[in-house]
């Protein structure tokens, strides 16, 4: 397992950010959601990562800037065939590492509160997360359930 730093237009991310938010449309009533789309402008703003298994793509993960000592972790999707394998934290710890590397002392991230999400946040809280007060988009939206952690 490799994980390479990507683009918003690889066709490999766009594949895993559209798996990414049809469950998140799955889990999340439509006014409440804050997936974006693939190729976006908001997307060109992210940094994106992939976890590569041979040259197949099974995980990807986000980091945007918020300031100059936070960032935010975005978009993560592991396929659902290659869960349980330490995917995910291979990519946070990576991530992590990214993030310190540009100077970011502090994460956040945004999932949802609900059981749809629940293997997310137990993957964040081992990772160190802890419930934080949201922020930005997700200030008054009862679907986000916002995490931080100092890196």
């Amino acid at each position: 397992m490799i994980i390479v730093e990507t683009s918003h237009d690889d066709p490999r991310t766009q594949a895993l950010i559209a798996l990414q938010k049809a469950h998140a449309r799955e889990h999340t009533p439509p006014q409440f959601g804050h997936a974006f789309e693939a190729g976006s402008e908001k997307a060109a703003k992210v940094r994106f990562f992939l976890a590569l298994d041979e040259e197949t793509p099974v995980g990807c993960l986000g980091l945007a800037a918020l300031g100059p000592d936070e960032a935010e972790i975005k978009t993560m999707h592991i396929l659902e065939a290659m869960r349980g394998r330490g995917i995910g934290m291979l990519l946070l710890d990576h991530v992590m590492d990214q993030a310190r590397a540009a100077g970011a002392t502090r994460l956040k991230l945004e999932t949802g509160p609900n059981e749809g999400f629940a293997a997310s946040r137990r993957l964040y809280e081992r990772a160190g997360f802890e419930k934080c007060e949201p922020w930005g988009a997700y200030i008054d939206d009862p679907f986000s359930y916002c995490m931080a952690r100092e890196i």
